[in-house]
């Protein structure tokens, strides 16, 4: 295994061409290179150990020895400009889920950068509770029945 991520173990992608539609994506992990062109219902997006943010500067850092993108680094001297090219990456990629894209980062100071700025789903309740006695059935609720019941009224014993 090639990560390990809180006591997971994931490959990197096993093949470079088509990666995602290939058998073994639902068991591995892609990189920038492996996405490149598409849109995905979900997608997910790990912030390695190259990106952190410092809390004393007020800014986001690149640790240059933790990034192993080959294609990546080659021919970048200027720290600015790594960073500027690996964050348009992550940038990219939390674009590719079209309904949303789950984000983990291994570092506990981006983590809670990301947490500040990016607002986490929250399900809410499809109906909101009124109390019994401002119930009026059909103005302002409707009734909720099991539907094994109301076959049998509606029907009644032939169902």
């Amino acid at each position: 295994m090639d990560i390990e991520l809180d006591g997971l173990k994931f490959r990197w992608n096993s093949t470079p061409n088509d990666w995602i539609n290939s058998p073994f994506a639902f068991e591995e992990i892609g990189c920038i290179h492996t996405t490149q062109g598409y849109d995905l219902n979900y997608a997910a997006v790990i912030f390695g150990k190259e990106i952190n943010f410092n809390k004393e500067k007020n800014q986001i850092e690149i640790d240059r020895n933790k990034y192993f993108d080959i294609y990546g680094k080659t021919g970048i001297d200027d720290p600015e400009v790594l960073k500027s090219y690996i964050i348009n990456i992550y940038k990219t990629l939390m674009y590719r889920g079209i309904r949303g894209t789950f984000i983990y980062a291994c570092n506990k100071e981006m983590r809670e950068y990301l947490k500040k700025h990016i607002s986490p789903f929250k399900q809410e309740f499809p109906f909101r509770i009124i109390p019994l006695d401002d119930v009026r059935p059909y103005i302002n609720s409707i009734p909720v029945l099991n539907l094994k019941v109301a076959a049998e009224i509606l029907l009644g014993s032939m169902y």
